[in-house]
């Protein structure tokens, strides 16, 4: 039999993850001026609370508290993040990077959870949730290179 606390958190850890993205592609798209990134952003943004509430509510399912806030490590990059948009001002191109890098993150961290022991449900919505993420890199990887066309 499954063990349900450690599919719990394993998930919750997802969340967390999930929850960084998140305020990553909405602070993100908050500041920048393309009207196409922004677009993409803010879609982004809306895709990935999705997959959290589809967390969130697996977590409970499961009989579990599901994760609420973000995490520590998630909040230091998100001052970083702020930090780095006002000394770039605006710079489309590292932005994409940075939310590239958070991809990069948040797929680690998804590969690493498709190793554990999960539940069989838990195990299809991660990799619904893995191929998003997998989407997202290939859309910014886009996006980088039609701007490193424009100049």
């Amino acid at each position: 039999m499954l063990d349900n606390e450690h599919t719990i958190n394993e998930l919750n850890d997802l969340i967390l993850v999930m929850m960084d993205g998140e305020e990553g592609f909405y602070k993100s798209a908050e500041i920048t001026t393309d009207p196409k990134i922004k677009s993409f952003l803010y879609h982004r943004s809306e895709e990935t609370t999705d997959n959290i509430l589809e967390l969130q509510s697996l977590v409970k399912d499961l009989g579990g508290a599901p994760a609420a806030a973000t995490s520590i490590g998630g909040y230091l990059y998100q001052k970083w993040i702020d930090l780095k948009i006002v000394i770039l001002s605006n710079d489309r191109r590292a932005i994409l990077e940075e939310l590239f890098k958070e991809g990069e993150r948040a797929e680690s961290a998804y590969l690493d959870a498709i190793e554990k022991d999960l539940s069989p449900q838990a195990v299809l919505i991660v990799l619904r949730h893995l191929s998003h993420i997998d989407n997202n890199q290939k859309q910014i990887r886009e996006l980088m290179n039609a701007l490193d066309k424009d100049l």
